[in-house]
């Protein structure tokens, strides 16, 4: 820790003070304020700015002081040793450093830490190495090439998509590129593929196209105001209206999938034209992708702001609970919602559906497991939510807490019983097997002996055998003997 009389550390120090007195005269305007939604919604987004920028000057001013503190140890050690001479910690330091230090980059590439809307962050620009080809294609302007590049290449999405945000910036217009690319957009029916497990090239080529839009967010600019050229405007708003009319929503808006509400939505929001199509809408195909974690942020690049309030009334009436929780938190309206009724009628729908569960599937082993499994998944949740958002003054966990460790404990009571009762009937089958392997064996040997017996038996039967050979030479000796007889004149 640094020491008080540091003039750096003192002012650092008298920064906290200064917020919260920030933070009370904003809390006092925004009671005065007419339109205290949205006053709030800007005291809540400087709040949270300004509090990160004074956590992170803290952060790194003690990396600054650990750095020159290590520096000075490892300067005094140094001089006790040859020069040259590495030892195991420093090498530790030097790791440490180079750590630190990649850190730092990333948070300075990220232009204040990225924006959050219910706890969506908008990609960020990472100090991260790009794959040449890539790069090239970049550079390049090659959208076609870059768009089946990544579509060739789905397999390895998740590291792409981190590489993404970087080789955009290599180009020389980033929204071109991505505009060159996205003209390609699959608006047919998936194509089959050789196996079936693997994301149809029809999906993979509109997740593309929709990656190119998020990841053209944070070079456009992370507010929703951000001014876009009027020429690459005009291009994606020609562009949004033929794809309206190809996916059908000129006449239904419910006749797209998700997946191209998505796309379009997106459209529009990364290029900030929203206001040229009709907010009602918008909101109705937001509604149909409610549960993707960005449809808060779409809804604010979209300017929906004001279109809230009964928008969140249609979540809850949809019961929509969990969805209704996270706009409510992007736009500033917690206070407009009640969110203990919210939470509690979003937990009551998952007991009816676990109870449905072991209704349907007849009081089974595997219909309790599973309707336990989905009472844990909703109330962690809920505890997640809470947790992320800071609102355990406004929900307090304790009994859901509680609640989750005794359904714990019968998830593994259950487990339990299920590996004893798999056990006896291991050893059963074990015992069986090893007393039919046995009998096997007695069978094989009494087998083995009889054979022996009926070769030895055949084997003297052919040794008794009178063959032409000793039939003469019995003859011969029979001839002798009488010929020995008559000589003696016995005969």
């Amino acid at each position: 820790m640094a020491a008080t009389s540091d003039p750096l550390f003192e002012s650092l120090q008298r920064l906290q003070p200064m917020l919260d007195a920030f933070n009370k005269s904003a809390s006092e305007l925004c009671q005065t304020n007419k339109n205290k939604a949205e006053a709030l919604a800007v005291v809540k987004e400087l709040e949270d700015y300004y509090g990160k920028l004074h956590k992170d000057l803290l952060s790194r001013y003690e990396i600054l002081n650990q750095k020159e503190s290590n520096k000075n140890t490892g300067d005094k050690k140094n001089t006790n040793k040859n020069v040259g001479e590495k030892t195991p910690k420093n090498e530790s330091e030097r790791k440490q450093e180079k750590n630190e230090t990649k850190k730092e980059e990333n948070k300075e590439a990220e232009g204040g830490g990225g924006k959050t809307f219910g706890g969506y962050s908008l990609p960020k620009i990472l100090s991260i190495r790009v794959r040449p080809k890539m790069e090239r294609l970049c550079r390049d302007s090659d959208g076609p090439g870059l768009r089946n590049y990544l579509v060739n290449n789905r397999g390895e999405h998740v590291k792409m998509g981190e590489e993404l945000p970087s080789a955009l910036s290599m180009a020389k217009d980033a929204a071109v590129l991505v505009l060159k690319a996205i003209e390609g957009y699959d608006f047919s029916e998936s194509r089959t593929t050789s196996n079936d497990k693997k994301e149809s090239y029809s999906s993979a080529n509109r997740r593309v196209c929709i990656s190119l839009l998020e990841c053209l967010f944070p070079l456009l600019g992370r507010d929703e105001n951000v001014v876009v050229a009027k020429e690459v405007q005009d291009k994606a708003r020609e562009m949004a209206r033929v794809w309206k009319q190809k996916m059908g929503l000129e006449k239904r808006l419910d006749s797209a999938s998700k997946l191209d509400i998505q796309a379009f939505l997106q459209l529009l929001a990364t290029f900030r034209i929203g206001t040229d199509f009709d907010h009602d809408e918008l909101c109705e195909l937001l509604f149909r992708i409610t549960r993707l974690k960005q449809s808060p942020a779409l809804a604010s690049f979209l300017g929906l702001s004001a279109k809230m309030p009964d928008f969140l009334d249609k979540l809850s009436k949809n019961s929509k609970w969990i969805e209704a929780v996270r706009f409510s938190h992007a736009f500033g309206m917690i206070d407009k919602v009640n969110l203990t009724d919210l939470l509690k009628a979003y937990l009551e729908d998952s007991e009816k559906d676990a109870k449905d569960m072991v209704k349907k599937g007849g009081g089974s082993e595997s219909s309790l497991n599973n309707s336990t499994m989905r009472e844990i998944s909703a109330i962690n949740l809920v505890v997640k939510i809470v947790k992320e958002y800071n609102l355990e003054l406004l929900y307090p966990l304790d009994d859901l807490q509680n609640k989750l460790q005794r359904l714990e404990q019968v998830k593994e009571i259950r487990k339990l019983a299920a590996e004893r009762k798999l056990s006896k009937g291991q050893r059963h089958r074990a015992n069986k097997k090893k007393a039919a392997a046995e009998k096997a064996g007695k069978e094989a040997s009494v087998d083995k002996a009889e054979k022996k017996a009926a070769a030895s038996t055949q084997e003297k039967n052919k040794s008794i055998v009178i063959t032409p050979e000793k039939k003469h030479k019995a003859a011969i000796d029979k001839f002798d003997e009488k010929k020995s007889l008559i000589g003696k004149g016995t005969i």
